[in-house]
């Protein structure tokens, strides 16, 4: 296991390049989507979502533009169904994602994780970072809101678990690992949420522990929504379409680990 600090070497030169503006524009445009399907539990301290036929399991909102969130078996992590999440390219403002509603606060241990599938090419697609999985408080703060979650930065092709903020920029790099091409991979985090020395951030890979952190991993604000999918990409430098697959999702209290 790799215990981490505060920014990585590889990461310093893609963190000096990304300001706010050239990544968060895309993240803070059009914060509306369609309501989950008839079935979702008013109950989002822990979920579980997979996407078989007939499951009840449900994100509480939906969010498409510029292209489909759908279910799929072309590729399948477990049972027969999975979730293919596409950007059609073009520049504009793009996403495909599912969101909960969450109440984390400082000195809550909480847990969230999903696994990812990403086709061979994907990272000569990118044309900028994609966001996998994000927390934020935007409806509280808007445009001043608090972001954190996982990554991926075109200029190293990796990975990243950070935090920041939606007018600040990413502030903290507290972890990080490769990105794999062609084969599934279930992706979780587990962190102890504080503004100094209690804090912990543990990342598991495919359910054992990759990398911890103790530095400062949120700003002291309560916590209020967790998206999954394609959850952002460059608006404006993301021309080429992106096509990823995720299932078992999941957030909660306790590790809920990969199949």
């Amino acid at each position: 296991m790799l215990r981490r600090g505060l920014a990585s070497r590889r990461f310093t030169a893609a963190w000096a390049a990304l300001s706010a503006a050239a990544f968060v524009a895309g993240a803070i445009a059009a914060e509306t989507g369609s309501s989950a399907p008839p079935g979702s539990s008013s109950d989002e301290q822990s979920a579980t979502v997979g996407f078989e036929l007939g499951s009840s399991e449900r994100f509480r909102q939906l969010n498409r533009a510029n292209g489909s969130l759908t279910t799929t078996a072309d590729q399948v992590y477990e049972g027969q169904r999975s979730a293919k999440a596409t950007y059609d390219g073009g520049g504009s403002n793009g996403y495909a994602r599912g969101l909960f509603h969450v109440a984390w606060d400082e000195g809550d241990t909480v847990t969230y994780g999903a696994a990812f599938y990403f086709p061979s090419g994907f990272r000569d697609s990118m044309q900028g970072p994609v966001s996998l999985m994000r927390w934020d408080n935007w409806p509280s703060n808007s445009g001043g809101g608090d972001i954190g979650g996982l990554i991926i930065l075109q200029a190293d092709e990796r990975i990243h678990l950070v935090q920041g903020g939606y007018d600040r920029g990413y502030e903290g790099d507290l972890l990080d690992l490769p990105l794999t091409e062609g084969r599934w991979v279930h992706l979780e985090v587990r962190q102890r949420l504080d503004t100094g020395a209690n804090a912990l951030t543990e990342l598991y890979v495919d359910g054992q522990l990759v990398q911890s952190s103790t530095a400062p991993n949120m700003s002291g604000r309560r916590i209020e929504r967790l998206r999954f999918g394609l959850v952002s990409m460059a608006a404006g430098a993301q021309l080429d379409p992106l096509t990823l697959y995720f299932d078992r999702v999941s957030h909660g209290t306790t590790l809920h680990g990969p199949r």
